[in-house]
């Protein structure tokens, strides 16, 4: 089983090191065994969740699946050899990993942010004019409105990937007006890699999250498990050659997650009839009024049209009567002149009707998971602060 394996079985070093190492090492019967031949299933990679909805979980990647994220990848992003890809977020993430891996398989190169902030990112941009960009949309967002980006910073990228939280339409049409062209919003999970992503040499349909990767296949799915058809939300399961083989040391999990070959998401979708997938939001993150299921990133992303609205967490707060309020918490652009709650409920409420908030707090700064998603957790216990403090 999974927790009988070991964190690090071996290392590889590549460089003069090795050689120097087995050089100096003893001979004849003090001789070190030889390294074990190694085989596809072995465990390769060992990635922990965001912990954005409850406590992280080791997600385990074989070599082979680990493999198939990367030629999945290679693939979905038509990456040739020679180019060069700037991952502006954490490597610790599968998202910048894979991405950063997929480039040296296809024979491209790399280039790592060592510090995720607007400085670090422009001084990349303009030092290695990379083909492919990848940052979170609270980087985007950052870099995007700093005062010292030229356009001619963009001018190499020919695809600018962001997900992990939804991308907003105000940071889509920011970024169109500098750039000339529309982020490509991906899919994906620790558990699978890359799941969806606009093709490079086709639509890229803004609001959704693309179509699926090559070698991955989808089924949405009912509370009774049945299938769905074109346009109709439904609970999103994967199969895919890139499935991680189960969760460090958590069979139970595991068995839940992946049925029959195939991986229960938790998100909720729909489909188009050309296969672009839309994002409706994640079953453990859907707040509950009145009987009515409200998407958090849905009223995230009316409030995030406001313009003196920076960025924007959403949480459901339990109440006797409706079963849950919606609370928006935010944080405030500086240039712009301070709207009241009443002003920014009334906003929302223009655009999502019923889903608007009933309670907005603004706080100095929104907190963030370590990968730089929007932390729940983090909302919801800062709420219950507030609930229990005398």
């Amino acid at each position: 089983g999974l927790g009988g394996w070991p964190i690090l079985a071996r290392a590889w070093f590549f460089s003069k090191l090795l050689d120097a190492l087995l050089a100096a090492a003893p001979a004849g019967d003090d001789a070190p065994p030889p390294w074990p031949a190694l085989a596809a299933d072995d465990p390769c990679f060992l990635y922990f969740t965001s912990g954005s909805t409850g406590r992280p979980k080791g997600v385990t990647h074989s070599r082979a699946s680990f493999a198939a994220v990367l030629t999945s990848l290679i693939q979905a992003t038509e990456l040739r050899a020679g180019e060069e890809v700037l991952a502006g977020s954490s490597v610790a993430h599968i998202a910048s990993c894979a991405l950063v891996l997929a480039a040296l398989a296809a024979g491209a190169s790399a280039a790592i942010a060592s510090r995720i902030d607007a400085a670090t990112v422009e001084t990349l941009l303009r030092r290695h004019r990379p083909a492919l960009l990848l940052m979170l949309p609270a980087a985007l967002f950052e870099l995007i409105r700093d005062e010292r980006l030229q356009p001619t910073d963009l001018a190499s990228i020919r695809i600018c990937i962001s997900g992990g939280d939804k991308v907003p339409h105000q940071l889509q049409d920011e970024f169109r007006r500098a750039a000339g062209f529309g982020i490509d919003e991906c899919f994906g999970m620790s558990e699978t890699g890359y799941a969806t992503l606009a093709p490079p040499s086709g639509l890229n349909r803004i609001g959704s999250v693309g179509r699926l990767c090559p070698g991955f296949r989808a089924s949405l799915r009912d509370e009774d498990g049945t299938e769905v058809g074109v346009g109709e939300e439904g609970r999103l399961w994967i199969q895919s050659p890139s499935l991680m083989v189960g969760y460090w040391d958590n069979p139970r999990a595991t068995a839940e997650t992946i049925v029959e070959g195939w991986l229960d998401s938790g998100d909720e979708m729909r489909v188009d009839a050309d296969g672009y997938f839309w994002f409706c939001g994640r079953r453990k993150q859907i707040i509950v009024h009145d009987s009515s299921n409200i998407c958090p990133q849905e009223v995230e992303e009316a409030l995030a049209e406001h313009p003196a609205v920076d960025l924007v967490g959403v949480i459901g707060i339990q109440d006797p009567v409706h079963g849950e309020n919606v609370r928006a918490y935010l944080t405030l652009r500086p240039d712009q002149s301070v709207p009241s709650e009443a002003e920014l409920i009334a906003f929302a409420r223009a655009r999502v009707g019923y889903k608007a908030p009933e309670e907005i707090r603004v706080l100095p700064e929104l907190p963030l998971t370590p990968v730089g998603k929007t932390d729940r957790l983090a909302l919801r216990r800062l709420a219950a602060d507030i609930l229990h403090a005398p």
